[in-house]
């Protein structure tokens, strides 16, 4: 029974040991990740968005993966309380249904940071009135109106997060060929 007990402890002592140098290897994927890519936030947030669990990792080192993931992005932007974390999920929100047009004049001007939700429907909602008035100009006098606001094609929305999912993969693949070393 001694003899069971020992083994059972020697197993849960490997194993801890085995978790350990996982969230090891990707902390150092981490920190090489930063250091030799600087990711931006949108990249950090793609990464957090698009996560799932592999097949070689726990639901625990996922959950940490998750969590170092998202702690990235908050900090890449400054988020350090709780009304800062609420303006960015609102912002996040808002421009997740931008059209694409305006969703980009709004990201071309918010740069690296992020704007706080009111800037964001501010920019918006000027982009969309410039765009009507420019667009009624050019109609003439014998085109109908346009009714109700800007309407962007159904199937225009949002495109380019395959960009950032590929180039994560790519650095992934190149991080564990360097750390298998």
């Amino acid at each position: 029974m001694e003899r069971l007990d020992k083994e059972k402890a020697a197993e849960m002592e490997k194993m801890k040991l085995e978790m350990e140098h996982e969230l090891k290897l990707r902390q150092l994927e981490t920190r090489f990740l930063l250091g030799e890519f600087k990711l931006t936030a949108m990249e950090y947030k793609t990464r957090f968005d698009k996560a799932s669990k592999r097949s070689d990792e726990t639901h625990v080192l996922f959950a940490s993966r998750l969590h170092n993931e998202l702690r990235y992005y908050l900090s890449s932007l400054g988020v350090d309380n709780f009304q800062k974390l609420c303006n960015l999920l609102v912002s996040d929100k808002l421009k997740s249904c931008l059209a694409p047009g305006t969703l980009n004049y709004v990201l071309s001007l918010e740069g690296e940071g992020c704007f706080e939700p009111d800037q964001v429907a501010r920019l918006a909602d000027t982009y969309i009135n410039c765009h009507i008035r420019a667009a009624a100009s050019n109609r003439g006098p014998s085109s109908p109106p346009r009714g109700g606001g800007y309407n962007p094609h159904p199937r225009s929305r949002s495109r380019g997060s395959g960009d950032a999912k590929r180039n994560a993969l790519l650095v992934m693949r190149l991080l564990r060929a360097k750390v298998g070393r």
